[in-house]
This record gives structure tokens, C-alpha cells and sequence, in this order.
């Protein structure tokens, strides 16, 4: 089996002290102690992790710039990118940065693609249905099945699944309907409970599993008064020779 070798190449617009591979890596011939020296084997720089994708920050010209890994990837290794086009990663994994899994498209197409597999993912997960008091009353497999379910059309359940609604984080029906997933219910409770102590009103805390509406301990305390107490006789048990 052939091992496939990795292939470096400039990085455009600086002199050569950079260089990019074919398998998404930055490097750099730059001497951080001698001004100006050049190192015989370049270092390989590590790339921060950012909401974009991966990055390196370098200088250039006495000044910091911010170079995203793919684009450079694109750059080098694609050519210049038109007006209106950016990089992208293939399978929307912004971590990988091989030259395989990065492509250039229209900015706008690309946005309304990315949209359309969002929404599409969000239409495939469970959704919950909870009720003010914070119980789940019913499950869905989609946000499609739960709107059809309870009347509403698709794209307001979406609104109430992502929380992208102002004023109550209740529907109109006073339910709350969020995504089965750690994360959505995290963020749908919070904001359901903040809601409800505004309002005073009781819940089933779901963190501390404490039921509001269960008797206290004094209420289960059994009144004793006027009770008349009835004296029960012993049997003796009489000895008798055999």
C-alpha cells in the first residue's frame, strides 16, 4: 500500500516563510530569537481553534495577521478565490483542513445550502412536548410530526424549538415544545423557569427531581386527639402436667 506523501507549497503573498501542505498544515522558516534569520528546518505551528474553524496568527509586515487554515489551504493549492466565493469544508467539519475536504463556492449558495441541511437536521430530531409544569407529556420523531400533531405549521414549531420566539417561551397552547437533545432542553428549561418564578407558579423542578405539590411533612403527621384507647387483655398461658 502506498503511502501518500505530503506535499508543501508557499503560502501567497509571503515571500516563502510560509508554506501550507496538501494536508491542511502551516508551517513556518520564520526565527522567533534572530530578527530576520531563517531557519533551516521550518516549525510546524499549531492552530487555535476559533467559531470559524482553525487559524494561526502570524506577523507580517510589523503587524498581526489572522489566517484561516482552510483558506489558506484554498489559496494555495486552488488559486485565488473570486469576489463573492469563499472556502469551505465539505463536511462541515472546520477542523479538517486537507486539501481533499476543501472546496470554494458562491457565498450565497453556499449559505442557503448550509441553511437547507440545518433546518433538514433540525426536522429530523425528536421533539419534546412539556407542559407548564414542566413534565414531558408527549414525544415526537420530528418537528414536522409534532407540528402536524398539535396544528401548527412547520416553520412556527421550528420557532418554538429553537427558542426564536420573544416574548413567552410557551407555544400559544401553553406547551413548551423543544428538541430532544441535551443542549436544546438545557436552554428551553432554563428559560421556562426564569419565566414561571416571575409568575410565582408551582413546577417539577427536573434538576433536583422536588415535586412542589407533594404534602409536607407536617400534613403527613397523624392527629392523635380523640382517639379513645381500648385496653386489650392478655391470655395467660396456664402450665399443665402430663
Amino acid at each position: 500500500m502506498s503511502i501518500q506523501m505530503e506535499e508543501w507549497r508557499d503560502l501567497p503573498g509571503y515571500g516563502g516563510w510560509y508554506q501550507v501542505s496538501d494536508w491542511g498544515r502551516i508551517r513556518s522558516f520564520r526565527d522567533q530569537h534572530r530578527k530576520g534569520a531563517r531557519l533551516k528546518t521550518p516549525t510546524i505551528l499549531n492552530p487555535t481553534r476559533g467559531p470559524y474553524g482553525t487559524h494561526i496568527v502570524i506577523k507580517w509586515e510589523g503587524k498581526q495577521r489572522t489566517v484561516q487554515v482552510g483558506k489558506a489551504v484554498a489559496l494555495t493549492f486552488l488559486g485565488s478565490i473570486p469576489q463573492g466565493w469563499i472556502a469551505y469544508h465539505k463536511d462541515d467539519n472546520p477542523e479538517n483542513n486537507a486539501l481533499t475536504n476543501i472546496g470554494i463556492g458562491p457565498r450565497s449558495e453556499l449559505s442557503r445550502e448550509r441553511m437547507r441541511r440545518k433546518v433538514a437536521g433540525w426536522n429530523r430530531k425528536p421533539v419534546l412536548k412539556i407542559d407548564r409544569g414542566l413534565t414531558v407529556v408527549e414525544a415526537y420523531p420530528s418537528s414536522s410530526a409534532a407540528a402536524r400533531a398539535n396544528g401548527y405549521r412547520q416553520d412556527a414549531m421550528w420557532r418554538f424549538c429553537t427558542l426564536a420566539i420573544e416574548f413567552s417561551v410557551f407555544a400559544p397552547d401553553d406547551f413548551l415544545y423543544t428538541f430532544d437533545d441535551d443542549k436544546w432542553v438545557r436552554k428551553a428549561l432554563q428559560r421556562a423557569r426564569a419565566e414561571l418564578d416571575a409568575m410565582g407558579a408551582r413546577y417539577n423542578d427536573p434538576h433536583t427531581e422536588c415535586y412542589y405539590d407533594l404534602p409536607s411533612e407536617q400534613d403527613e403527621t397523624l392527629d392523635l386527639t380523640g382517639l379513645r384507647w381500648v385496653e386489650v387483655p392478655t391470655l395467660a398461658l396456664q402450665n399443665t402436667k402430663g
